[in-house]
């Protein structure tokens, strides 16, 4: 129902009609008559009133991007935290097995075909981020830390700036965001754990056979990325992060698998006065 100089609009499926209203006043101008306080023109008196409703509703904002893919990067705490660019990158920590000795989230980040990040559009705005929209604390302590911050201090700031800058340029809902995020590194990491038994931390690992392992899982051929680090006083690559790809109908091979990992790494672990021999 519409409203228009005391006049109301009310629409069926078969017919409009015009009712007077007790209100109306002659002076009120065109296309009304002032003498008989009808309207002289209907069909203009209907678009006009119709135009008037249409102006008062807010326009909806466009939908949000659905991304072509996700890039799922996974960080070896000790590589990130210890390299030739950083002594100790996580000084923060109370001490070296405060940082976790296994897989942790390093992004979720939506991505189009192209490598490029989705856009919004029109009026939509980047949606806020809610800290009661999260999986369980434990979860996100466990696999998306901060790892520059002590290990008791809840990262809300630093998960707030993830979906800033990435989450909110997806159709996904925040805590769906965030779960898928955390369901698909845990699962990795189980597998890790369960399958990847040759990989042990302060040594040497093959990332042929690393890939090849993957590869033949559903978790497809991944993407590896090394900074490196000084072993008993050689600089050696080692093993920063592993990013897969993934859809909403499971992992694809990410095309862009080659990096400047050499064919063997370095993984380290808890510190040692002295690191194993290579």
């Amino acid at each position: 129902m519409g409203k228009c100089h005391g006049y109301l609009i009310r629409s069926t499926t078969h017919q409009h009609r015009v009712t007077n209203a007790s209100h109306f006043k002659p002076s009120d101008s065109f296309p009304y008559s002032a003498s008989s306080g009808k309207c002289i023109n209907f069909l203009l008196c209907k678009i006009l009133c119709l135009y008037r409703v249409i102006l008062s509703q807010k326009t909806p904002p466009p939908p949000l991007p659905t991304p072509d893919y996700y890039l799922l990067a996974l960080q070896w705490p000790y590589s990130f935290c210890r390299n030739t660019i950083h002594t100790n990158e996580c000084t923060q920590r109370t001490n070296p097995t405060a940082i976790p000795l296994h897989l942790t989230l390093h992004g979720f980040w939506p991505k189009m075909f192209g490598g490029h990040d989705p856009e919004l559009i029109g009026n939509q705005t980047k949606r806020e981020f809610i800290s009661n929209q999260l999986p369980k604390l434990s979860e996100m302590r466990k696999y998306w830390p901060n790892l520059t911050e002590k290990e008791n201090i809840p990262e809300f700031s630093f998960w707030m700036e993830e979906w800033r800058k990435h989450g909110s340029l997806c159709d996904m809902s925040q805590k769906t965001y965030f779960q898928t995020a955390v369901n698909q590194a845990k699962a990795i990491i189980k597998y890790w754990d369960d399958k990847l038994k040759f990989i042990k931390p302060n040594s040497m690992i093959d990332l042929n056979l690393l890939r090849q392992e993957f590869t033949r899982s559903v978790y497809k051929t991944p993407k590896f990325v090394c900074n490196e680090q000084r072993v008993n006083g050689k600089i050696v690559k080692q093993l920063h992060e592993i990013r897969f790809i993934w859809t909403t109908a499971g992992f694809q091979n990410n095309g862009n698998s080659q990096s400047a990992c050499t064919a063997n790494v370095w993984l380290p672990g808890y510190v040692r006065a002295t690191e194993p021999a290579i």
